[in-house]
């Protein structure tokens, strides 16, 4: 229904997960991954900069500083 694969659903819902689970709850983005179900960092790391456009580390920087 959304007009996008099953699977690059997926990728973004556990992208967005990763970036909630790290800026709302301070995780690191390891510990994010595994909680996602990413047990391959790099490919997490992958997953996160494909998807969102930019590293997990500057993601969570630009959400911070406009927090401030």
């Amino acid at each position: 229904t959304n007009g996008i694969p099953i699977r690059q659903y997926i990728n973004q819902r556990k992208a967005i997960l990763i970036a909630e689970l790290m800026v709302n709850k301070g995780a690191d983005f390891r510990t994010a991954c595994e909680n996602a179900g990413i047990s391959d960092i790099a490919y997490g790391y992958r997953l996160f900069k494909k998807q969102l456009g930019t590293t997990p580390q500057q993601y969570t920087s630009a959400v911070l500083r406009r927090n401030f």
